[in-house]
Formats: structure tokens, sequence, C-alpha cells
């Protein structure tokens, strides 16, 4: 990520609280006469509570792939390590996304669960309804340091199924929640390519399916594409993250260029809130330097010119004149979550190694 988005994580903790522009400036050519910043957040927050009732499969699955498929995926680490000054290198890395995304065949139609013996997953014989292509985890509840905790308490089940394609290893996944009825809370696809010939390298990370608490559900669909270059440290990059919510649909995508030899950065970065037909678009250009140029769009009609000019955002008025001191507020919590929300949501997402 770029150096200047972390400075705006503390608006994001005072978004439920700001209020949007509603609507009453007496001036005629008040641009925010029609924007409601609130409901612009909205959109990104409810995102976020459907892919709640997933976190404690995600967690249980990521200590089954840690602990028993650990040792046979792909060492990306040592792979890149010579990317180490890369930005964006370093955020993949930063996300670390599990690069194992395949079920080993002689895994295949098992079901696993804790051994409080053995403090590790082990096969159980005695468990019917695992997939025969692939494999069925137990879950259990965790404690707050994600280990399982004791006495076992089972709260579902987690099916993954293998789904290869030409260019990628992907799995199924579908996490059942069993207590109090059952919910498929999770049902997605993962998967995870690399190549290498020694010259040039590409890695790709895809991500897609619907998160659910019962009541409502968000659609996701997530890409990660970067290609470069081992002699010239050149990279390109495109990432694209997509939410379809309960109050509207959240876009982010960051497409650019790392140039080896001059370590500068060229891109273009693009956000797109969408609630009932209604796009609020953030647009933003950046080229070789910390600074560059874009704007906010509401509606089709372009309601704040922005300028980065020291790693900070400076918002011009389009109309004339400036923002009084709570319309600026206002912008500022909307365009620091609409860069923000997207990596936030990100980690809350399966096949982290958090």
């Amino acid at each position: 990520m770029r150096e200047w988005k972390p400075r705006f994580v503390p608006l994001v903790l005072v978004s439920l609280l700001a209020a949007g522009c509603d609507g009453n400036g007496t001036d005629p050519g008040d641009v925010l006469a029609d924007f409601n910043g609130t409901q612009v957040n909205q959109v990104m927050e409810a995102s976020a509570a459907p892919l709640g009732p997933s976190a404690g499969a995600n967690t249980i699955l990521g200590s089954f792939f840690t602990s028993v498929l650990g040792g046979s995926g792909f060492d990306r680490e040592s792979a890149l390590s010579r990317l180490d000054d890369s930005r964006v290198q370093s955020f993949v890395r930063t996300a670390s996304f599990r690069t194992q995304a395949h079920i080993p065949v002689e895994l295949l139609g098992q079901t696993f669960v804790w051994s409080t013996t053995e403090a590790r997953w082990v096969p159980d014989d005695s468990r019917t309804g695992a997939p025969a292509d692939g494999v069925r985890v137990i879950w259990y509840v965790t404690d707050s340091f994600g280990d399982v905790s004791l006495p076992l308490s089972e709260h579902g089940y987690i099916d993954v199924r293998n789904m290869p394609t030409t260019t990628l290893d992907r799995v199924a996944v579908e996490a059942v929640r069993t207590v109090g009825g059952t919910l498929t809370v999770a049902d997605y696809v993962y998967g995870y390519g690399y190549t290498d010939d020694d010259v040039d390298w590409t890695e790709m990370v895809v991500l897609e399916g619907t998160f659910t608490d019962g009541t409502s559900s968000v659609d996701v669909a997530m890409s990660l594409d970067d290609a470069g270059s081992w002699a010239s440290g050149d990279e390109t990059y495109s990432w694209s993250l997509f939410f379809d919510g309960p109050e509207g649909s959240y876009t982010w995508m960051l497409e650019g260029d790392w140039n080896g030899a001059t370590a500068t950065e060229t891109g273009d970065f693009d956000v797109t809130v969408n609630r009932e037909g209604v796009s609020t678009i953030l647009a933003l250009h950046f080229d070789g330097t910390d600074d560059g140029s874009g704007t906010l769009s509401h509606r089709g009609v372009v309601i704040a010119n922005i300028d980065m000019v020291d790693d900070d955002f400076v918002l011009g008025n389009p109309a004339g004149g400036s923002f009084t001191a709570e319309q600026t507020t206002s912008l500022e919590t909307v365009i620091a979550n609409m860069i923000i929300y997207g990596p936030l949501l990100l980690f809350s997402l399966p096949f982290l190694y958090l």
C-alpha cells in the first residue's frame, strides 16, 4: 500500500460519529447539496457484518492448513525474497495469503478432528460425509488466541474440495454452522497461482463467493494479479476487490507499474460505492512521486477536487470558494473509508496467515 494511506486510519475510527452533509445548504451552487456522506459510509460498513460469523471457521481452517498442509505448499517467501524493497510485494507479504490451495490426494475423503491427547488435527475414520474430492474439518469453538477451546465444543464443519484450473490451484470452501440450526455461513472458491522462469514471475490470488450472518449476505470477488522481472525489478499489478452487501456495492481497484530502476510508482486508484443506483466515485492518479491528483464524484458530478501533496490530501471546491469545516470533515471521512475499508475487509476474508 502507498505510504499516505495509513495516515487516514484515524478518520475511519470516527466515521460512525461523523455526520454527512445533510443537503440543507442554502448556496444554490453547493456541489454537496445532494451528497450524504453517512449513507456512503454505511454501504461499506454494512458489508462487514455478514463476514463476521465465518471468522471462527477461518481460524479453524487456518489452523488445519498450517499444521496439516504447512509443509506441502509453495514457499513463496523464499522465492520472492529478492523483491524485499518492492512496495507491491511488501503488501502481498504483509497480507500473507496462503499459497496452499490444493488438498493432497492421500487426504481426500477424510474428516479431520482435533485430538486433545496429541494436540493436532487427525483423521477420524468413524466420521462420514467428507467430500470425495476434498476433506471435512470439524469446526470447534476457539479461544481469544485462536486456539481450540477445551473441553471441545463443536460449532459446525468446513468442507474443502479441490477445484483446480489450468493456471491456478483452487479449493472450494463451504463453512456450515450447526449450532442453533444449520446455516452455510461461507461458500466460496479460493485460488492461488505462481509462475517463475528465472527471468519473469507472475503471482495471482483470487477469491469469489458469498458470506452471510443468516440475516444479510455479501457477495465477494477478489483478484490480486502481479507480474515482474527479476533483472529489472519492474512490476505491473492489478488488484480489485468487490463487495455487494445489504446496503449496496463497494468496488476497490488499484492498477499500476513499479519502476525498479527509479523506485517510483505510476498508477490509478479507483473506488466506487453504489447505493440504490447512485454512485460515489473516488478516482486518483499518482505518477512517480508521492504526489498526485484526482476527484470525488457523486451522481455523475464532481463534488471535490483532490490534490495529494506531501503525503496528505488537499480538497478543493469545484464550484469555487472553500468547504465548511463540517463539509471538509465529511469528505475526508468518506475518502478515508473508501481507501481503507477495502484492505480492512480483505483481512476479514479467509486464507490469511493471521
